[in-house]
């Protein structure tokens, strides 16, 4: 259908995904365990998880308005087994101690057998939205409502593979059970001038590497609310209910967040200074189900109210976006760029009011880089900073940052016409960064590539 000179589109995608992870009797040198490390277990640990989608979009242009809308319909299911080795009596004590549901199914019974367990989640997620978006002149922004719901129910059982939600595990006892439905609307706005030449802006156009007025820049500003659901990792929601934590969902996520940014383009380059806030209510976190251990088990939790304040300055070589879209040398010859952040991230906490929790990161730069070597083929090196988490001090002292590099090689013949080749290295020089052996976060004592 043709309108003011565009045509609508609608499309329709499928999707299909499974996701297994197995962790079964992890070694420990006991031998070079610090006077730090004081719980230690064996754990054999499975989890899985599927997921079917469709997703069907209609975008309908009409001269410098575009409206757009769709549905997305998610079915989900996973299932995992857990058994909790202990190694020492501080492990088998802290099985004990563990409070509530956690206690109950997870510490050893009265002949000192540790038992397994088992759950099964299922859950299902449907949304639909609307947004329209509108070019006048120099200014371009896009608005929408996007309308989300999300159900989720877990099963648990001691001892019981393969169990029957509908009937007793096999002690004869009911299949544990807890369900959790969430719903919400969520409103964004996006916004993108393209500043004059003249005019009260005019300043923001200074000369910079013999480059002036001449070259395009841009003002960005986005509010955006988001309805995040836990999934894929842990079935297990901690701290959702004092009268069963072990199987009730965790709750979904929702962020408010805003981003402000200025961008002045240099020829071929870029400079862009942004800042942004963003507040997770019922942040989604993960924890180990025993806090303090060298290896074990992890499941969800919800943080609480989680808000990140921080600052990005990124230089772009050969950008293509939209204050340049139709930079072709973005594609076929170099590019690059850097970014430097630096954030503050903060819980707070109705009891213990506000701190930094373990996954906060101050500064942070990522660079990346991309040479054609002709023929369609392309060298990529990427290299991550990081100044350090919380969960990587020792007693009180300094960070420990992390370092990594990563490397790719993708070739532009392909196989038979169809069948494209990438090589890759992750973690070209493999680092490794210790992290706190006390940590809830951060679980194993490594951070290994």
């Amino acid at each position: 259908q043709q309108r003011g000179g565009g045509s609508a589109t609608f499309t329709v995608g499928v999707s299909k995904q499974t996701q297994s992870t197995t962790n079964s009797n992890v070694p420990l040198l006991q031998g070079s365990l610090p006077a730090e490390s004081s719980v230690e277990f064996l754990p054999s640990v499975y989890q899985n998880y599927r997921s079917t989608g469709v997703q069907a979009d209609f975008v309908s242009p009409a001269g410098s308005r575009t409206t757009r809308y769709g549905i997305a319909l998610q079915s989900m299911g996973g299932g995992e087994s857990m058994y909790l080795n202990p190694q020492s009596a501080a492990a088998i004590t802290a099985l004990g101690s563990m409070g509530g549901q956690f206690a109950t199914r997870f510490a050893p019974d009265a002949s000192g057998k540790v038992p397994i367990i088992y759950a099964n989640r299922k859950s299902d997620y449907a949304a639909a939205y609307y947004q329209v978006g509108k070019t006048t002149g120099s200014l371009r922004w896009n608005a929408g409502l996007r309308g989300e719901s999300f159900d989720q129910t877990n099963f648990f059982a001691r001892e019981t593979p393969n169990f029957d939600p509908n009937s007793p595990d096999n002690f004869g006892n009911p299949i544990q059970r807890g369900a959790r439905t969430s719903a919400k609307v969520s409103p964004r706005f996006n916004a993108l001038y393209i500043l004059p030449k003249d005019g009260t802006f005019k300043l923001l156009g200074l000369r910079l590497f013999g480059y002036g007025l001449s070259q395009p820049g841009a003002l960005r500003f986005s509010y955006n609310q988001l309805f995040t659901p836990a999934l894929g990792q842990g079935a297990m929601g901690i701290g959702q209910t004092s009268l069963d934590p072990l199987a009730y969902p965790t709750k979904p996520q929702t962020t408010d967040q805003f981003d402000f940014s200025i961008e002045r383009q240099f020829g071929s380059q870029t400079l862009k200074l942004g800042s942004y806030m963003k507040v997770n209510n019922d942040a989604v976190g993960y924890r180990q189900i025993v806090p303090g251990a060298q290896a074990v088990g992890f499941t969800t939790t919800s943080l609480g109210k989680v808000r990140a304040d921080g600052v990005e300055l990124t230089y772009t070589l050969n950008p293509r976006n939209e204050v340049n879209p139709g930079n072709v040398s973005a594609l076929s010859g170099t590019t690059g760029f850097v970014t430097v952040s630096n954030q503050k991230v903060s819980i707070d906490n109705a009891t213990t009011g506000s701190f930094s929790p373990e996954f906060d990161q101050r500064t942070s730069v990522v660079a990346g880089f991309s040479q054609g070597l002709g023929g369609g083929t392309r060298l990529g090196l990427s290299y991550a900073y990081g100044s350090g988490l919380t969960a990587s001090q020792f007693q009180g002292g300094n960070r420990a940052s992390l370092n990594e590099a990563n490397a790719r090689l993708q070739f532009g013949h392909k196989l038979f016409g169809v069948v494209s080749i990438d090589a890759s290295v992750e973690n070209l020089f493999n680092a490794n960064s210790l992290v706190s052996y006390g940590s809830t976060f951060a679980g194993t004592r490594f951070q290994q590539g």
